[in-house]
């Protein structure tokens, strides 16, 4: 069975490969529409001219919005190329499971390799004399690793996780996050799934690489949502676009935010200095300049022109 998460993709003329996650085809249409908004936005700021009066003729107003129009298509279709490769993965790690499950008890069952055979196979997947020490330090001192010291199992959890994120170096991301060896391939098609439906056209991969457990948490949905929902907020663009390219940039913000959601949160300035300062993206200074910025965009067009004469560029 699939994960109740997702419905499998199909595949017909003319159709293209889809997988919908738990938090809704809904979401995703209001996520594209957003993204239109801002493109637009930052299409006609580029101009020194407003949203909602662009300044320019008809023939350029087209080409715009036709530029707009193909850049969404891209993006979408490389969203659904991304969830139907998950998909591909998840389920040849599911029928693999599947069809050799005697087979995978019968090497849960072997006994622990040697320390010297389990640090030469870590160094065959690239990871250093050093870092294998450190890593199978890592795995003996937890009981629940257990099984994980045969090189036998070991290899079929890399190899699991590779399926799922092929161009990762698996080695690397398990010295990062040890327990991406107990998880299991539906929990890492979930999250990633749900991550890339939610924002859409960044690099959700990228962000899973740096931040690894993203990958183990158990309520992505839910949090995607409460913490999205805060920084926009929070921020002075109110803008799910904006808020989407900063958690790209700073994915740890969807584990360190969780701190920070009541209702005595109502300003930039109130959050631990270090994450304030992710909200300030480019060539934005301070958080002074970052309040000025939108309050201009969003206000008078003298102030935007000012800001775009100072060297910056819109979010």
């Amino acid at each position: 069975m699939l994960p109740s998460i997702i419905r499998a993709p199909t595949v017909g003329p003319g159709s293209r490969h889809r997988a919908v996650t738990g938090i809704g085809q809904g979401h995703v249409n209001l996520c594209q529409h957003q993204q239109h908004h801002q493109l637009h936005r930052c299409i006609s700021s580029r101009a020194s001219s407003r949203p909602d009066d662009f300044g320019f003729d008809d023939g350029t107003r087209r080409g715009i919005e036709e530029a707009v129009e193909v850049l969404t298509e891209a993006q979408e279709l490389a969203q659904q190329q991304t969830l139907a490769e998950l998909m591909g993965s998840w389920q040849a790690d599911s029928s693999s499971s599947s069809s050799s499950s005697s087979d995978t008890a019968s090497v849960s069952a072997l006994p622990p390799s040697s320390p010297e055979a389990l640090q030469a196979f870590l160094i065959e997947q690239g990871l250093s004399q050093q870092q294998a020490g450190q890593l199978l330090k890592a795995l003996t001192l937890d009981s629940k690793y257990a099984a994980c010291l045969n090189t036998q199992r070991l290899s079929q959890k890399l190899a699991s996780l590779g399926r799922v994120l092929p161009d990762a170096a698996a080695a690397q991301l398990v010295l990062s996050e040890p327990e991406l060896l107990l998880a299991s391939s539906n929990q890492l098609v979930r999250n990633l799934v749900c991550m890339i439906t939610a924002l859409p056209g960044r690099d959700v991969v990228g962000m899973v690489l740096r931040v690894p457990l993203l990958l183990l948490v158990d309520d992505m949905p839910a949090r995607l949502e409460r913490i999205t929902n805060k920084l926009v907020a929070l921020h002075p663009s109110h803008s799910h676009t904006v808020i989407a390219g900063i958690l790209e940039e700073n994915p740890v913000l969807l584990l360190r935010m969780d701190y920070y959601l009541g209702d005595d949160i109502m300003l930039l300035d109130q959050l631990p200095m270090e994450i304030a300062n992710m909200m300030v993206l480019g060539d934005e200074s301070g958080l002074g300049h970052l309040y000025k910025y939108w309050r201009d965009k969003l206000g008078e067009p003298s102030g935007e022109q000012e800001w775009q004469e100072g060297g910056g560029s819109t979010a």
